[in-house]
């Protein structure tokens, strides 16, 4: 079980898989079968809300998915990208 906070986040991240769309690139945690549940983070913050609820999700039989905004947790911050609302 990973105790310090970067290995936290390396054990999160390696449970993900990286995803290309519109030219930033995010992670993506897809786990469980079943009906599927998408968790969308709010701003400012990230998934890594949601590590402890797919595995719950997973456990109830539920497929639990969530993935990075663009510019936070785990995804791309590309300099160019429209980060507003209205983008």
């Amino acid at each position: 079980m990973a105790t310090g906070t970067d290995e936290i986040i390396r054990a999160w991240a390696a449970r993900g898989r990286r995803l290309e769309v519109a030219d930033a690139g995010t992670t993506v945690w897809d786990e469980g079968d079943g009906e599927p549940v998408v968790c969308l983070h709010g701003v400012p913050s990230s998934s890594f809300l949601y590590r402890k609820v797919l595995d719950a999700l997973a456990a109830r039989g539920r497929r639990g998915i969530a993935f990075d905004l663009p510019g936070l947790g785990l995804a791309d911050r590309p300099r160019d990208f429209d980060y507003s609302w209205s983008g």
